[in-house]
């Protein structure tokens, strides 16, 4: 079942929600230039970096305005954005990707918006990590992938995979407190593959994808009787 803008609203403001995002933003803003022309989809918490967003709730979200006076925010039919063509330096996917309803058509959108080698950096929920088997937390609803299933998603739709970060090491459980922290990098050495969610930097790629595989023969043209 699709949450709807007001569920993700009241989990950031949840204690176990305040913790996730102290988790994910230093890793997201990584990636994020702050003085690029950005476009957030989905359900991005608060950001004070003085980043340039412009704040798009997919169609089934609904609006919600609580980023400030400093961002725009706009409703959006997920394959049908109202921008022009490389209108965004980067583009941030927080609780989107997987809520949906044709993955493929949707990122070709967010490619179209996208510059030239403009950066789409992706949050999704890990298939094998436990934050995705339980529903008291946005990364246990919707489509999780494993990263495997990420980029080759992006790969077919023209983006060229640069590095990836993962978070939420520990168990979708109650606040931790100050302990939060120490229980993070403890289960990061026991589940580095089992985490919570995906952090993935990627580039819109303007040229023809090499295609993978065996080398084909190519036939040559020659006169007949030679």
């Amino acid at each position: 079942m699709t949450k709807d803008a007001l569920y993700f609203y009241r989990f950031y403001r949840s204690p176990l929600g305040q913790e996730v995002m102290r988790v994910l933003k230093p890793k997201i803003m990584e990636y994020v230039k702050p003085s690029h022309k950005t476009l957030c989809l989905g359900y991005g918490f608060d950001y004070d970096d003085g980043a340039s967003f412009f704040h798009a709730p997919l169609e089934h979200m609904g609006v919600l305005q609580q980023h400030g006076q400093s961002h725009r925010v706009a409703l959006v039919d997920e394959q049908r954005f109202p921008f022009q063509d490389d209108a965004f330096d980067q583009c941030l996917l927080i609780h989107a990707l997987e809520h949906t309803s044709s993955q493929k058509k949707f990122l070709r959108e967010v490619w179209r918006v996208l510059r030239p080698g403009g950066h789409l950096v992706l949050v999704v929920p890990n298939r094998r990590g436990l934050w995705a088997r339980f529903d008291n937390n946005p990364f246990g609803h919707g489509q999780p992938y494993t990263k495997d299933q990420a980029l080759g998603l992006l790969e077919s739709c023209l983006f060229h995979f640069l590095s990836h970060k993962r978070a939420l090491f520990h168990p979708p459980v109650s606040p931790l407190g100050k302990s939060f922290e120490y229980a993070e990098n403890f289960f990061y050495w026991i589940f580095a593959k089992f985490s919570g969610a995906i952090v993935i930097d990627a580039e819109k790629q303007v040229y023809c994808p090499l295609i993978k595989g065996k080398r084909q023969t190519v036939m040559q043209v020659g006169l007949v009787g030679d």
